[in-house]
């Protein structure tokens, strides 16, 4: 629950988004779980880092 997970993000050339999307370690998770290696309790405890990413986003829209 207390792990630092990066987040995946647009990047940006100057002011312009690019046509690319650069994952995080976040993405590899729910990856690991759509492809049936995590359990479903082992999810539920990931999500339990939502908080934080919607905190990441919210200071990012500044």
């Amino acid at each position: 629950m207390n792990w630092n997970y990066t987040y995946g993000y647009v990047p940006t050339e100057g002011d312009q988004s690019v046509d690319a999307y650069a994952t995080g370690s976040r993405d590899d998770v729910r990856r690991a779980y759509r492809r049936g290696v995590l359990a479903g309790d082992e999810w539920a405890l990931f999500e339990g880092t939502r908080t934080a990413r919607q905190a990441q986003r919210a200071t990012a829209r500044r």
